[in-house]
């Protein structure tokens, strides 16, 4: 007993940790990509991507007897899921509104937690048995399970793409954080007065001759409110 207890802590702690370096390293991952391509493919591809390997997990482990291999399927799955925390749903919530990301993450959050009790009232319901069943019940009956828990990544798959293709203008990135927006030029007061136009293609810079400092106001819709006055 103690020795499956050792082996337990091991495994959780091993599991931990490959969560935790998976999560760093798709934040690299991330990064990258999103210097290769486009924004709106940076995300599709972060979103869509740990749905299919879930589904793909969740169809192949009915039929896999070996343990080491359930094992290693099971922490695969996890770790693509923390990809929601970096490129996924949290990163598409804040590029979309950030000034309501907040509130939308707590609502959808507070409705995610449903499954942590759900799922497994309808595991105990679904994979029961009475004692003496034949290991031919008891596997079709798990079997039956793993094939409606596919169903969630699939569902949750169609919902992006569907909701994509029905309102499309409405998946880019909210105009405060539209670098092409930002107004980092630096200017003096007397050409902020007269009007004149300001390039927002150079870096962020501070005009010292003048004592004015530019600064980026990232949650300002309108591009003329993003660049902020400090005398001194």
């Amino acid at each position: 007993k103690q020795w499956y207890q050792r082996r337990v802590a091991v495994g959780t702690f091993f599991f931990g940790v490959v969560i935790a370096f998976s999560m760093i390293i798709f934040s690299k991952v991330f990064q990258w990509l999103e210097n290769k391509t486009t924004w709106l493919k940076s995300r599709m591809i972060f979103t869509l991507s740990p749905f299919v390997v879930e589904a793909i997990v969740y169809i192949v482990i009915p039929y896999i007897s070996s343990f080491p291999v359930l094992l290693f399927l099971i922490v695969i799955k996890a770790v693509v899921m923390r990809t929601i925390y970096s490129g996924s749903i949290f990163t598409l919530n804040y590029d979309m509104d950030p000034i309501n990301c907040s509130r939308i993450l707590s609502f959808f959050n507070s409705i995610g937690q449903l499954p942590g009790f759900l799922v497994p009232i309808g595991m105990a319901a679904m994979t029961h048995t009475e004692a003496g069943a034949s290991q031919k019940l008891v596997n079709s009956r798990w079997t039956q399970y793993f094939r409606l828990l596919t169903g969630a990544p699939i569902l949750a798959l169609l919902v992006v793409v569907v909701s994509y293709f029905v309102r499309p203008n409405e998946w880019k990135v909210h105009p405060s954080l539209d670098k092409s927006l930002v107004t980092s030029k630096p200017i003096t007061l007397s050409k902020l007065e007269s009007g004149q136009d300001v390039d927002s293609k150079e870096p962020d810079k501070c005009d010292k001759s003048s004592g004015v400092l530019i600064i980026t106001n990232t949650l300002a819709s309108d591009p003329d409110e993003q660049a902020k006055i400090i005398k001194g």
